[in-house]
């Protein structure tokens, strides 16, 4: 068995670079197939996320659950490659690789008075939206994962910091760390800019958590986007990208505040059209396999 530092080597190296030099169409094919081609091997990872299909879906069967799986896989190797197509992407050929509906939900929010939290799940191929309205001139910054966490292998960092550069080329504006001071994501939203927070990540254990109904069962998560909605009196607008028969398809919803309400009736709120975009393209969610550590049935 190869070491796994050898095997992100040949991953991120080697294989993306490669199928990237390919057609457009032919390279996702490839990173199709190979993303497929990794459930074969059963690893606890694709285990655990066919054991929280069937746990969300109790009326599903392996095989199905399995597919889904099969699927997810798939979709998250294209995901992997859009990161090596990004250094090419540009306002004239960025509809190529997506199309966007929904967008004057956005452009909307951002003209009016209060700031704009951009929000979506780990679902679908969920940087190319952000990209797409980055080319079309719309500036974002982004709340990321911490980067220089040490149980990262030096291989994934490397791919990390490369994605994290050629996504802040195109969104005009900041990528900040989960380490980095949180005064960063307010002046981002004092000065109106518009603020991308994924909210399905489990909390770490300093974060401040709420119990809400999902899946079928109750989750528990940060209420960190809450409060930061709440003392910048922000809108929040939520995003996904799914694919498509056609292609990949970028979601905007209408903006909604959470200002009056409860911190775990705003985490409904907030995942209200995450669960929707779930239960319709269970395929398209990143996170079954962490399914046991954020949630459990009723």
């Amino acid at each position: 068995m190869l070491p796994s530092g050898f095997k992100l080597y040949i991953r991120n190296r080697l294989f993306f670079p490669f199928i990237a030099s390919f057609p457009r169409r032919i390279s996702y094919k490839l990173a199709t197939l190979k993303g497929m081609l990794d459930t074969i091997a059963d690893s606890p990872v694709v285990t655990a996320a066919v054991k929280g299909v069937m746990n969300a879906f109790p009326k599903m069967d392996l095989s199905s659950a399995r597919t889904i799986i099969k699927s997810q896989r798939g979709m998250l190797s294209r995901e992997r490659l859009d990161v090596y197509w990004l250094d090419r992407i540009n306002s004239k050929n960025i509809d190529q690789f997506i199309r966007l509906e929904g967008l004057e939900n956005l452009t909307n929010s951002i003209t009016s008075e209060q700031p704009v939290i951009l929000y979506s799940a780990h679902f679908g191929r969920l940087i190319m939206p952000s990209m797409a309205i980055g080319a079309m001139g719309i500036s974002t910054s982004c709340l990321t994962a911490d980067i220089s966490n040490p149980d990262i292998p030096d291989e994934e960092r490397r791919y990390l910091s490369k994605k994290l550069k050629s996504m802040e080329r195109l969104m005009g504006g900041d990528m900040i760390q989960k380490n980095d001071s949180l005064r960063r994501l307010y002046n981002v939203l004092k000065k109106k800019g518009v603020l991308i927070v994924i909210v399905d990540a489990p909390p770490a254990p300093e974060d401040s958590t709420e119990v809400f109904p999902f899946l079928g069962g109750k989750a528990r998560l940060s209420t960190g986007v809450i409060k930061i909605a709440k003392k910048m009196n922000a809108l929040l607008v939520p995003y996904f990208a799914q694919e498509e028969r056609e292609g990949l398809v970028g979601y905007f919803l209408p903006a909604f505040s959470v200002q009056k309400l409860d911190d775990d009736e705003a985490l409904a709120k907030v995942f209200e059209p995450v669960e929707q975009f779930i239960r319709k393209r269970p395929d398209q969610w990143w996170m079954w396999h962490a399914l046991p550590v954020i949630w459990r049935k009723s």
